[in-house]
């Protein structure tokens, strides 16, 4: 009955984060059919990856660190130890978000001139303003973050999801019906409002769970605890998304577009993998915390190694099909209104080099979740240093060579590079049970994805059709169904276990 709890659960979360996964991809469709791919979009690109990289490393924190502590204290002390606990890290980190808002507010020029290597004043004034028009959201997210960290540790895994979901359909209604008149202020105004209506309704959801009060207390010894474990989280996503700054800085030195496309293409990333990878991350993370907490490192190696074959499962094809169908994903997606086709071939060029890693950005998530959930921040940030520094070198060898393909290139490379060290590090900490089996299992995905990615590649080559989504469809659909009857016919376990689920359940039926 629990197994088959869990299976609905998890059923649901995929079905949730797919629907996030949409709007957010309406969102971006909506952005590039009304303002297309030139210096309005570059401005709106550069200042929302400013303010991401310190709102994803605080948002990303908040649940990494947060969420080990509060269990701890939940477990160990009950309701109103953890309450005022949580009021208290919340409170904390309310005021932190306030002091870098207005920071980022004062110091906007600064900061763009750091980043925006090029001469366009125009486009530089107005990075400005959006800058500032967007950090006004860091306070209200920050809370929304604690809300849902809070809520997973008690394993209601449904409303979190609902918060991509509520913001982006706020954004795509403000675009579709403001920005004819409004223009590139829309999506971040529409921003701000969103995170400011998610406050009330995520407040009112923990009530049962959680009782927030304005208790502040920074003599508390647990501060200390979660200080020596934040900075470090912190640093480390903080430099992780610096790869996505070096490429908007190099990128902003190239032709006008550039960085529209390296935005575009990430998002496109984003939405292949986040779905399935968020899904697993959701129910893995706290499961991973509580083994720690108990010892149950047998339990914990296991529940490893299933994410990882699961994530090998599932990335393998996705990148294969990016890199056979990267255009006609990019037209399907993006080539309407003011989103030319030269627009087009620019970012899908991107996009396919971006595609080479997406396997490696599942395996990098589990993995830092693992490192997270043992209340080791400090592994993280040194990976994060050597991977980006790997990225930085590459990125203006590349830039230089084949353009803004070559940024897209190299931050799969430290991708890579990044994932093969955790592993190195993971198999010194806690042994090697965790990959197991895994080198062999490897193998027959990799077999069975090569003949399904060269029958997808000769179907384009020869396909009856001329337009790109009948194509990408009827192409994808031939070559994912033949690479699960390779993986039928080799006895692949995860295949035959669905196999033989839907099999029973239609029996069932008739």
């Amino acid at each position: 009955m629990k197994n088959r709890t869990s299976l609905t659960t998890g059923f649901f979360i995929i079905l949730l984060i797919l629907l996030g996964k949409i709007i957010a991809f309406a969102k971006n469709i909506a952005i590039s059919t009304f303002f297309g791919a030139g210096s309005d979009t570059d401005a709106f690109f550069i200042a929302l990856n400013i303010t991401s990289i310190l709102f994803v490393a605080f948002y990303s924190t908040v649940s990494l660190v947060f969420l080990p502590l509060y269990n701890e204290q939940k477990i160990k002390y009950g309701f109103k130890a953890s309450s005022l606990f949580g009021s208290n890290i919340i409170n904390i980190y309310l005021l932190i978000a306030f002091l870098l808002m207005s920071l980022s507010i004062v110091f906007a020029p600064e900061i763009v001139h750091s980043i925006d290597l090029s001469n366009n004043h125009e486009r530089v004034s107005l990075t400005i303003t959006l800058l500032r028009v967007m950090t006004l959201s860091f306070i209200f997210s920050i809370f929304v973050s604690f809300m849902t960290a809070i809520q997973f540790s008690n394993e209601q895994y449904l409303m979190p999801h609902l918060v991509p979901i509520i913001n982006n359909m706020i954004v795509v209604l403000a675009i579709i019906f403001l920005a004819p008149k409004y223009g590139i202020f829309v999506p971040a105004i529409a921003g701000v409002v969103s995170w400011i209506l998610q406050v009330p309704f995520h407040k009112w959801i923990v009530k049962r769970m959680f009782h927030y009060s304005f208790y502040l207390d920074f003599k508390d010894a647990r501060i200390k605890n979660m200080s020596v474990l934040f900075f470090p989280a912190f640093l480390g996503i903080f430099i992780d998304q610096a790869n996505l700054m070096v490429d908007t800085m190099l990128a902003s030195g190239l032709s006008e577009g550039s960085v529209s496309a390296i935005n575009y293409s990430s998002r496109l990333i984003s939405f292949s993998s986040g779905i399935f990878v968020m899904a697993i991350m959701s129910i893995m993370f706290p499961k991973f915390s509580k083994h720690i907490i108990n010892s149950e490192q047998a339990k914990l190696n296991q529940l490893i190694q299933t994410g990882i074959r699961i994530l090998l499962l599932i990335m393998l094809p996705i990148m294969a099909i990016i890199l056979v169908y990267n255009y006609e994903i990019v037209s399907i997606v993006f080539q309407r209104g003011k989103f030319s086709e030269l627009a087009t071939k620019a970012t899908s060029s991107v996009f396919l080099f971006y595609g080479i890693g997406i396997i490696f950005l599942g395996l990098r998530e589990l993995f830092n979740k693992v490192f997270y959930a043992q209340k080791n921040t400090k592994i993280p940030l040194f990976i994060s240093f050597i991977a980006v520094s790997v990225n930085i070198v590459l990125s203006i060898i590349f830039a230089r060579s084949i353009g803004v393909r070559g940024l897209a290139l190299a931050s799969s490379i430290s991708l890579m590079v990044y994932v093969i060290l955790q592993v190195v590090i993971l198999k010194n900490k806690i042994g090697k049970d965790f990959y197991n089996g895994i080198l062999a299992y490897i193998g027959q995905l990799v077999f069975a994805i090569s003949l399904s990615t060269y029958i997808m590649w000769k179907y384009k080559e020869y396909a009856y059709f001329k337009h790109d989504y009948l194509i990408f469809i009827t192409g994808s659909f031939i070559g994912m169904l033949t690479y699960v009857l390779i993986l039928l016919f080799l006895k692949n376990e995860e295949i035959y276990f669905l196999y033989y689920k839907m099999k029973s359940k239609l029996q069932k039926r008739i």
